[in-house]
């Protein structure tokens, strides 16, 4: 099934600075819980689940980033 994550890719019209690139909203969140726990989580399971996207999204962060910019710098020389 295709990811319920929400991306939003920048385009030529799309420049603002702010603009929020990924999201993990609680539709999202719950749609998973439902698909690995058989139910929805709680709102303590919900805060649980926040610290560990936190911790897991901020440790893993550079990893990402350099995932993206070595494919920028790989397409710049092709």
């Amino acid at each position: 099934m295709d990811s319920l994550f929400k991306t939003d890719l920048l385009t030529d019209n799309q420049n603002n600075e702010d603009e929020l690139i990924y999201a993990i909203s609680r539709t999202d969140l719950q749609y998973e819980a439902m698909e690995k726990l058989g139910r929805t989580l709680t709102e303590e399971e919900i805060h649980i689940a926040k610290k560990y996207l936190d911790f897991g999204i901020g440790t893993g962060l550079h990893i990402i980033y350099n995932a993206i910019f070595n494919e920028m710098i790989d397409n710049e020389r092709n």
